[in-house]
């Protein structure tokens, strides 16, 4: 895995935690 991949992965998951954090009064989003 090239590090621009990572930093790729890493920035999308920091964002898949963030809308996680603001939704979590849905329960219906939060989906592993």
């Amino acid at each position: 895995m090239s590090s621009r991949e990572y930093e790729s992965l890493s920035s999308f998951w920091d964002q898949v935690k963030y809308l996680r954090m603001s939704t979590e009064s849905a329960p219906e989003v939060s989906s592993c």
